[in-house]
């Protein structure tokens, strides 16, 4: 069985969304949106889908988004979670995105 490695630009996504966690959900910062109303900051969520793409990263490039993989997501997904990024990454990046880009489609044939 061959072993899986990340491709370059999977790592350069990575290493982007680490950078931003650790700029933008350090622990202090985290703990006061946990608190706060509502629980994340919508100007860095912002940001994160416009710098960075995450939001956009399972809409089709055909769509204005990134094309990314399933991998690239999960990639996404992990350093946010590592950093505990308060924010609705499972509402938005996981359920309500993949089910616009599937009803913008049309129906399966």
């Amino acid at each position: 069985m061959p072993e899986f490695r990340f491709t370059d630009e999977q790592a350069q996504l990575r290493a982007a969304v680490r950078k931003f966690c650790a700029e933008n959900f350090g622990e202090q910062t985290v703990r006061t949106l946990m608190e706060s109303e509502p629980r994340f900051d919508p100007l860095v969520w912002a940001r994160l889908g416009t710098e960075l793409g995450v939001l956009g990263l399972a809409v089709p490039e055909s769509d204005g988004g990134a094309g990314g993989t399933l991998v690239d997501q999960a990639i996404a997904v992990e350093e946010l979670g590592a950093a505990l990024a308060c924010g609705p990454v499972f509402g938005t990046v996981l359920l309500a995105v993949p089910a616009l880009v599937a009803a913008s489609a049309g129906p399966v044939r």
